[in-house]
């Protein structure tokens, strides 16, 4: 309740995990007792009372049940973020990017209420082209598949921490990485999975991480 009306607030993370932890955990959070908490901070923003407020973090079972009432709320706050003074993309290439970021929280797909295109740990945001290249860690940001946070390139770390996992196809970051969430076989150094998929496992009988392919070479 002491957040109801906040002027100066950055940052509201209601994941209730820690900053690389896993987010599919039960929230005890109500969507109809803190969207309308959320709601007046955001009316604040659109009277000019609070210009501050560029990210928000929601709880994963959130994401899940997609009440119309987060959806509604989420479609506000995209609609103020918009109307708020453009900022420029903040591409980590040596060549300036020029074009204006396009942070937004998707009300639809698979990204459905998880911010895009602004990097969760220090707020740079990019344009969609940026944060969407192939390259993306290089140039911008990218969701990281086990933590769920979007992160920038370098907030994750250097180039060879990320991890693809070749089997969910999702990219992990690197604090991810250094907390065993995610493994490349020992071996051929070329197959990377998340702990999820299970596509990389330690092996107890040859102390090392193995693919499928790797193992069975080496119990020939």
């Amino acid at each position: 309740e002491p957040l109801r009306g906040s002027k100066i607030l950055k940052r509201i993370d209601l994941s209730l995990v820690g900053e690389h932890d896993d987010p599919r955990v039960y929230s005890k959070l109500k969507v109809k007792e803190v969207v309308p908490i959320l709601k007046s901070i955001v009316i604040n923003k659109s009277i000019g009372a609070c210009q501050q407020l560029r990210h928000v973090q929601l709880p994963f079972q959130w994401r899940q049940e997609k009440k119309d009432e987060l959806t509604y709320f989420m479609l506000a706050y995209n609609g103020l973020l918009h109307l708020s003074p453009s900022r420029m993309c903040c591409n980590h290439a040596e060549i300036e990017c020029t074009e204006n970021s396009s942070t937004s929280l998707p009300v639809q797909g698979r990204e459905y209420g998880i911010q895009t295109n602004k990097c969760y740990k220090c707020l740079d945001e990019f344009c969609s082209d940026c944060a969407q290249d192939e390259d993306g860690w290089e140039l911008g940001c990218f969701k990281c598949g086990c933590c769920e946070k979007v992160v920038c390139s370098r907030c994750s770390g250097p180039e060879d921490y990320h991890y693809w996992c070749q089997f969910c196809g999702q990219l992990i970051c690197g604090p991810c990485v250094n907390m065993g969430k995610a493994m490349v076989c020992d071996d051929c150094e070329d197959v990377e999975s998340c702990i999820r998929c299970e596509g990389v496992s330690y092996s107890e009988k040859f102390d090392c991480d193995l693919c499928a392919e790797c193992l069975e070479i080496r119990e020939r």
